[in-house]
C-alpha cells in the first residue's frame, strides 16, 4: 500500500492468512504501517497492489450487503475512542435504542474490560454521565470503555489498535487475559509496541 501521489510504499510484500480463532500480534514502531494494515483488512482503504480475501471473496468485489455483513462481524477499538455525552451504559451499547440495551451484556462487558471498580465507585453506576468525549474519565478509563463497547457487540473478530497503550501494565495484562479467554472462536488481532503482549497471541 502507498498513498496516491506517493512513491514510497508503507507496506509491501505482506502475505498473511488469518484463521478463525487466531490470536495475532502485529508489533512494530510508530509509523511502520501497523494501523494501515488494519485499515486494509477491514476495507477502509483499498490495496495499491495485491488482493485481500474474506472467505475466498476479494474484498474489492464486495457488494453493499457483503460490506455490511463484514463490518458487523468485527469491532475495531482504536487508540482514541469516540464517546458521547451520555451514560456509561449508552456508550457501551453505542447505537442501540434505550429499550433495546441488554443490561446483562453491559455488566459482563464492564467486568471483562476492567471497569467494574470504577462503575461501582460512581453513585449512579452505569447511568453515570461521562460528558462530551468522556472528559470526566482518564485516558485509561476511556480506553477500557472502548474495549467494553467492542465486547458488548459480541463480534467474531476483535481488533485492538494500540487500544491499551494508556493503561498500566498490570491492568493491560488483566484485560488481555479476559479477552483471550472469552471464546476460542473469537479472532483477535492486537496492534501493539509492547513485547509483553505477545504471550497472549499464538502468532506474531
Amino acid at each position: 500500500f502507498k498513498y496516491p501521489g506517493d512513491s514510497k510504499f508503507i507496506l509491501k510484500r505482506v502475505n498473511l492468512k488469518i484463521t478463525k480463532g487466531d490470536r495475532i500480534a502485529i508489533i512494530g514502531e510508530s509509523g511502520s504501517g501497523k494501523s494501515t494494515l488494519v485499515d486494509l483488512l477491514i476495507g477502509l482503504i483499498p490495496a495499491s497492489k495485491g488482493q485481500i480475501f474474506v472467505n475466498d471473496l476479494d474484498i474489492k468485489d464486495f457488494c453493499n450487503d457483503d460490506i455490511k455483513k463484514w463490518r458487523k462481524s468485527f469491532s475495531l477499538i482504536p487508540q482514541s475512542i469516540y464517546l458521547s455525552d451520555s451514560s456509561i451504559k449508552e456508550n457501551i451499547a453505542f447505537g442501540e435504542k434505550q429499550n433495546n440495551i441488554q443490561l446483562l451484556k453491559v455488566v459482563n462487558s464492564i467486568e471483562k474490560a476492567g471497569l467494574k471498580d470504577f462503575v461501582k465507585s460512581r453513585a449512579n453506576g452505569i447511568e453515570t454521565i461521562i460528558g462530551e468525549n468522556g472528559f470526566s474519565l482518564s485516558g485509561g478509563q476511556q480506553q477500557r470503555l472502548g474495549i467494553a463497547r467492542g465486547l458488548y457487540k459480541g463480534v467474531s473478530f476483535l481488533l485492538l489498535d494500540e487500544a491499551t497503550n494508556a493503561l498500566d501494565l498490570n491492568t493491560e495484562k488483566k484485560i488481555l487475559e479476559n479477552i483471550s479467554q472469552i471464546d476460542e472462536e473469537l479472532t483477535l488481532v492486537i496492534i501493539t509496541h509492547r513485547k509483553e503482549n505477545l504471550k497472549f497471541c499464538n502468532r506474531t
